[in-house]
């Protein structure tokens, strides 16, 4: 990668960055309406249904003739259609500020992500540019080395582990120093040479039964 190219880079994740900005401002604007609307028809709820106390006080007052009642009762049921409507709004504009907040908390997250991209990527840029001035690093037609495309650079902690985790290898028997050898190696060397040996015996008896099958022609 060429300076240049992460230039480019760093102006392309800051272009993606800014029309994140954009779309943040919407969802704040998104979820300010939702609450106001879930304010407001909490409101208008109680205000509605506040109705029915008129209704009935006027009929008990005289005010509603003999001839209008019934359309007194009608008022009453169109009224309680009224507040349930209403109380469904509130609950769809509810619904849409949870959305809203969902939409703002995961606008924040790639903000975030496309931040710290952009900060690395600043920080090689910077980096490589030192490096190229005082000297440390020489570079042809300007290229930064990278790994092929597709080659996986590997896993050298786990590669590490795996080295440990194998049995060392077993001396050659002409080198061998039994009185020198820990069970363990014991064991592995008889498991090298093929040679029939209970993991319960005693180190001497380990040593002493190698002896003999290693060396025993040569006693």
């Amino acid at each position: 990668m060429t300076v240049e190219k992460a230039e480019i880079k760093i102006g392309t994740l800051q272009g993606i960055g800014n029309k994140l900005d954009d779309m943040k401002e919407g969802a704040v604007k998104e979820q300010a309406a939702a609450e106001g609307a879930v304010t407001a028809y909490k409101l208008a709820v109680p205000k509605i249904e506040a109705l029915f106390a008129h209704v009935d006080t006027d009929i008990d007052e005289g005010k509603v003739p003999e001839d209008g009642l019934a359309a007194a009762k009608y008022a009453k049921t169109y009224i309680r259609r009224a507040a349930d409507i209403v109380s469904n709004m509130r609950v769809s504009a509810v619904t849409q500020s949870i959305h809203a907040q969902g939409k703002l908390a995961g606008l924040d997250a790639s903000l975030l992500v496309t931040k710290k991209e952009v900060d690395s990527e600043i920080q090689k840029v910077k980096s490589l540019a030192a490096a190229l001035e005082s000297g440390t690093l020489t570079i042809e037609d300007g290229e930064v080395p990278e790994r092929p495309v597709g080659v996986h650079p590997g896993n050298p902690i786990a590669d590490r582990k795996a080295a440990e985790s194998q049995p060392p290898e077993p001396p050659e028997a002409e080198d061998i120093d039994l009185d020198s050898m820990g069970k363990v190696d014991l064991l592995a060397l008889a498991k090298a040479n093929d040679v029939t040996i209970d993991k319960r015996w005693s180190v001497t008896r380990l040593r002493r039964t190698l002896e003999d099958e290693l060396y025993g022609e040569d006693t």
